[in-house]
């Protein structure tokens, strides 16, 4: 066969066969879509499939939606988030005239001048700092300030006082007999000369309210009546080493910045009351102060002061010394260990104490016409309004935390006005709650506020009153909260990025609101949450659609016009354009915040009201073009229509967001429905295109390549193109289950491809390449023409198939046979001509090799087979550059089966052959393997080994092998089916084998055999074991042995050792082996063969390193099932070596055991 110069390389040289393994194929079409199409439109199209794909392009990258959401009509929603604060401060601050203002200036002056406790950390001490703070935020002058200050001077100061709750006690000390006490609490106020007096005196003791006898009958005689307020006590409970009391105590404090609490715990061991000895204790003594043994006077108060003795009955148990100055001023409630009143003592236990400060008899002008709660409610607004006014306008953000400063003063103000914590938080939500009306406050900072009321919401009581104004204040967040859910797309739109967290904000405060204590006892005529949003998204939802509508006009635009399809797809682009929104900002926030899907209500709401809509003007449209001519649909109207597609395909495509909606149950499922007439038409048209220009891509095809890589020419990509646009095209618009227009569609496509393989047939012919005779070049037109072809073929594999399972077909049979009908025609013609090719090159390859065949046996392997090698380089090489990869593969396995055929018949003709003959074509096979392969870029290994491959690359294997190779192969053979045998019906061999490695000596004991069959007339048999390492050219030095004969047994017991001299390194060789042949021994002719069994060396126990005296490590028994020679192909390749007296000989003795005429 001619090689044509054309598909040399530019260089003048040919290529290597190097190039197939670069081969790589073409990139293939997606199966639904191609990619961008770049098409000019031809010369016949109009201009038609260049619109279309510019369509196609626009409906693929979603451009269509793109740009319908950037057009001015589409009227975006305004942001109202931002809310104007300028009149609401102004408002704010004209509730407080001048004079309330400076009402409430004084009050917190005052309070700042009569500090009570200490600070803890996050508040100030700093009396300038506070002052500063309070002249800043009420924008005090100086001289305001100072002439407030001189009356707030003149004031009567507030009388401090301690309010004590003595809650519980643990882990007391038992002080009665049954292992437990009766404990009870006596507390009062130490004051500073009292706490003077006692610690002059004291050494080791430490202050108690017990004093000694002795001072206690000196001052006898100055009698003072002690206030009731010095001295309180608790009840006792009984009976308990953890005791609840949970009493309120109010004490006034005198200094205090040293007075101190002190409280006893005693053990009672009597029936009199202690309140009431507490009481006549304070009348009867004569007491200045609390410097007294306490329990003392408790008992002379008992006794009326009648009883002299002093003894005391009670255990002291503990008790507690706590320095006022170190109380917060905020309050405490903690546990405190008890202490002993000498370093002797024993006590052990904890009590909790919850201490308040408070003051009374406040001298403030505001309270003398509001209340302590008002006044306070007061402070706490103008603070918050202070702080968030004095960032606004800047950078920072306020969050609706407070300063330190005027944390210190409301905190302050709270406690000197005795208001408790529930009455604190709940007037902190009314003032933020009331705030976020008119600013934008942190709803992280509303959500702690709840918390911090639903925590304390146990600790105390609301009045009624109280509890009204707290409950509206809840309503009124409530409405408000979803009054912005209602329109959240103007209160947290989407493209402001603080929006997400606002809303998630304002939705936990909601969800935790709802959810609290607080506000179900409060609120209990409410609607469950979830019920009030649902409804508030719905119906905001219809809201903004009819609003968008009525700002569209869509019933004022031309029906039947591609103004209407602009129109609706504006719309629809709108709906698509919230449910993103839906999608990706709001939905996840309601569903981890209130557990509602906002997608779902949003989207059903926008499915049912567009399918009214756009529906019922698509019905319209799509009844107005029925009976139409189809040149009447114009690019414009393609285009618009294309548009509405995307669109309504994008808005309904979100139905798989959805959680639990199926997409067959919308409304919107219908909507390719609304394109079917359309559709008809718009076919009938395109095919009349796309038939015309096809024929013309033909006409015009010089088979001139316009692509090195995909090597066809321009015809080809003429026809994908166009059919690849027109199929798209009605797959985007095809209704669902549109058996009869897909089908049609298909048949089309198939009728085309199969037209113009016929017209590159006919060219082919035209040109004589089918020809058998005369001269066959193998040009660049010939191989770009199967090129062609063969790219036709994987588009119609590709483009003419059933798409998505989504898209079912309800005959896909028909749809089937079109296509494989169509692809059958193709491969018929392709293997036509690639068959041509191999057959042309096939007497060129069978003169290669009838020169491997000829070679004399001592040439060189490559020197034989570089001739055929070289021919197939150079000529595969120039296809491989010129052929697609599908093509040059066919090619491959054309001269594959060629050259397998062509060598098999080689082999066989004129044996014999020497080894070194069949090595020759061995190495070529394999090399022509590897060849043909090509490391993977050529045919497949798997697809390479045939049947008929294989059968000869056996029989070559086999005989380039020499004799004694060919002979360890017999016995490898053996002993693979010694290992697969599991029994037998020649009976078994029971023996014993161990190698010695110190003495390179094989011991072998030959225990007994059974079953064996019956050789002599008798039905017996005289039966003895011949042992031989084999091969016999592994140990020629190892001579047989043979046991003695037992007579007339099938089940003979030998019980006999032999040894066997072998080296290490023959244990090691291929199919080396200990052979055991049964004979039976016959007196007056030759013995026969009952069977024979062997073992391999190589896995004999104590080659690896067993030392030993013979048999002495009772090595393990082998139970050898006999079996009988079997025909081998390695025993015919032997017998053919006629001249090889080593293959001779092993024929003849294998083949006598085999007839029975072993002679011994």
């Amino acid at each position: 066969m001619a090689l044509s110069p054309s598909l040399k390389t530019k260089d003048g040289e040919h290529a290597s066969y190097s190039s197939l393994r670069r081969h790589r194929a073409p990139p293939s079409p997606r199966l639904l879509r191609s990619p961008q199409h770049s098409y000019d439109g031809g010369s016949g199209s109009d201009g038609f499939f260049e619109s279309l794909a510019l369509s196609l392009k626009k409906h693929k990258t979603g451009l269509y939606v793109k740009a319908l959401l950037e057009d001015e009509c589409v009227i975006r929603s305004p942001n109202l988030s931002n809310v104007s604060k300028g009149k609401s401060r102004e408002k704010e601050r004209q509730i407080l005239s001048e004079q309330e203002k400076e009402h409430l200036y004084e009050e917190a002056l005052y309070t700042v001048l009569h500090l009570l406790g200490a600070s803890p950390p996050g508040y100030t001490a700093d009396l300038r700092q506070l002052m500063d703070y309070l002249q800043k935020a009420f924008e005090m002058t100086i001289t305001e300030h100072e002439n407030i200050m001189l009356r707030v001077q003149k004031a009567t100061a507030a009388v401090p006082m301690l309010a004590v709750n003595v809650v519980k006690a643990r882990d007391l000390l038992p002080k009665d007999a049954d292992g437990f006490s009766d404990p009870y609490c006596m507390l009062g106020i130490v004051p500073v000369q009292e706490e003077a007096a006692a610690a002059e005196g004291r050494k080791e003791r430490r202050f108690s309210f017990r004093r000694r006898r002795e001072t206690r009958n000196e001052k006898r005689g100055s009698r003072e009546t002690l206030p009731a307020k010095y001295i309180q006590c608790t009840e006792v409970k009984p009976h308990t080493l953890n005791p609840v009391w949970n009493e309120h105590f109010r004490f006034e404090i005198d200094d205090i910045h040293k007075d101190v609490l002190h409280l006893d715990i005693w053990d009672h061991d009597d029936d009199v009351s202690v309140a009431e000895a507490c009481r006549k204790l304070n009348e009867v003594n004569s007491l200045k102060g609390m410097g007294r043994y306490f329990k003392q006077i408790v008992k002379s108060a008992r006794t009326d002061g009648i009883s002299k003795s002093m003894d005391s009955n009670d255990d002291f148990l503990g008790c507690l010394n706590i320095p006022l100055n170190e109380i917060p001023f905020c309050g405490c409630d903690c546990w405190y260990k008890l202490e002993p009143r000498t370093s002797s003592s024993s006590v052990q236990g904890e009590c909790r104490i919850a201490l308040r400060l408070t003051t009374d008899k406040r001298d403030t002008s505001l309270l003398k016409s509001v209340t302590e709660e008002v006044a306070h409610r007061m402070l706490l607004t103008w603070f918050v309004e202070h702080e968030h006014l004095d960032v606004e306008g800047s950078d920072v953000e306020w969050k609706g935390a407070l300063c330190q400063p005027a944390m210190t003063i409301l905190k302050h103000h709270a406690a000197q006005t005795g208001l408790f914590p529930l009455l604190q938080a709940a007037m902190q939500w009314q003032v933020y709650s009331k705030h976020c009306f008119h600013y934008e406050v942190s709803y992280d900072q509303l959500l702690d506020l709840l918390q911090e009321l639903d925590r304390v919401w146990e600790t105390g009581t609301l009045t009624r009153q109280q509890g009204e104004s707290l409950s509206a204040t809840f309503v009124m967040f409530a409405d408000n909260s979803l009054k912005k859910i209602h329109n959240i797309r103007e209160f947290f739109p989407a493209a402001e990025p603080a929006s997400p967290q606002r809303l998630s904000g304002l939705l936990k405060c909601l969800a935790f609101l709802y959810n609290s204590k607080i506000f179900k006892q409060l609120c209990v005529n409410q609607n469950e949450l979830q019920l009030e949003i649902t409804c508030v998204i719905k119906k905001g939802t219809s809201e903004w659609y009819n609003s968008l509508l009525s700002k569209l006009k869509l019933s004022s635009v031309k029906k039947e016009s591609a103004d209407t399809l602009r129109c609706l797809s504006r719309l629809v682009a709108a709906a698509c354009s919230d449910t993103w929104q839906g999608r990706e900002y709001y939905s996840g926030i309601f569903n981890s915040c209130v557990n509602i899907d906002y997608l779902s209500l949003s989207y059903l709401q926008l499915d049912k009201l567009v399918s009214e809509d756009v529906g019922g003007a698509m019905r319209s449209l799509s009844a107005g073009l029925e009976g139409t001519p189809a040149p009447a649909m114009d690019s414009k109207t393609s285009d618009a229509l294309l548009s509405l597609h995307a669109c309504l395909d994008e808005l309904h495509a979100y139905h798989t967001s959805l959680t639990n909606q199926s997409g067959n149950g919308l409304a919107l499922s219908a909507f390719p429905t609304w394109f079917g007439p359309l559709l008809t038409k718009w076919m009938e048209m395109a095919r009349k295109k796309a038939a015309a220009h096809i024929w013309q891509a033909v006409q015009t095809d010089k088979l001139d390549r316009i692509d090195s890589q995909k090597k066809c020419s321009s015809s080809v990509d003429e026809v994908m193109n166009c059919l690849s646009l027109l199929r798209e095209f009605c797959l985007i618009i095809a209704p669902p289950n549109s058996s009869q227009q897909l089908c049609q569609l298909a048949e089309d496509m198939c009728g085309c491809i199969l037209r113009y393989t016929e017209l590159t047939k006919t060219n082919l012919q035209e040109g004589g390449y089918y020809r058998h005779d005369g001269h066959f070049d193998v040009t660049v037109q010939l191989c770009t023409a199967l090129n062609n072809v063969e790219h036709t073929r994987q588009f119609l594999l590709k483009q003419c198939q059933p798409v998505e399972p989504g898209m079912g077909l309800q005959h896909p049979d028909q749809l089937e046979r079109a296509v494989h009908a169509a692809e059958q025609g193709i491969q018929h013609q392709l293997d036509i001509i690639v068959a041509l090719f191999a057959k042309k090159m096939e007497p060129d390859i069978k003169k290669y090799i009838k020169h491997i065949s000829l070679s004399p046996d001592s040439i060189h392997l490559d020197d034989a087979v570089s001739p055929l090698m070289k021919y197939l380089d150079d000529n595969l090489a120039l296809l491989s550059k010129s052929l697609l990869i599908e093509n040059f593969t066919r090619m491959l396995r054309a001269l594959w089966r060629v050259i397998v055929n062509l060598s098999i018949a080689a082999a066989a003709a004129d044996p014999p052959h020497s080894p070194e003959f069949f090595a020759r074509f061995h190495y070529t096979m394999q090399l022509l393997l590897q060849f043909f392969h090509a490391d993977g870029k050529g045919i497949p290994i798997q697809s390479l080994r045939t049947e008929e491959y294989m059968t000869l690359q056996v029989e070559l294997t086999q005989s380039k092998q020499s004799t004694q190779e060919l002979i360890e192969c017999y016995f490898v053979e053996m002993l693979a089916q010694q290992k697969a045998m599991e029994s037998s019906r020649y009976g078994t061999l029971t023996v014993r084998c161990v190698y010695e490695l110190v003495e390179q000596k094989l011991y072998v004991e030959v225990l007994s055999a059974s079953n064996l069959i019956a050789l002599d007339a008798n039905g017996l048999s005289d039966p003895f074991v011949i042992m031989e390492v084999c091969p016999p050219h592994v140990a020629p030095k190892a001579r047989s042995h043979k046991t003695s004969v037992k007579s007339k047994t099938l089940h003979p017991v030998f019980n006999e050792q032999f040894s066997f001299t072998v080296p290490p390194d023959c244990c090691r060789k291929k199919g080396a082996c200990i052979l055991f042949m049964v004979m039976d021994h016959d007196w007056l002719s030759r013995n026969d063969f009952a069977g024979e069994a062997c073992i391999s060396l190589a896995t004999m126990t104590g080659f690896g390193g067993h030392v030993g005296g013979a048999m002495t490590a009772r090595p393990p028994l082998f139970s050898l099932p006999l079996s009988q020679p079997q025909e081998s192909r390695v025993l015919k390749i032997l017998e053919e070596r006629e001249s090889d007296r080593e293959a001779q000989d092993f024929i003849k003795r294998r083949k006598g055991l085999m007839s029975g005429a072993l002679d011994q």
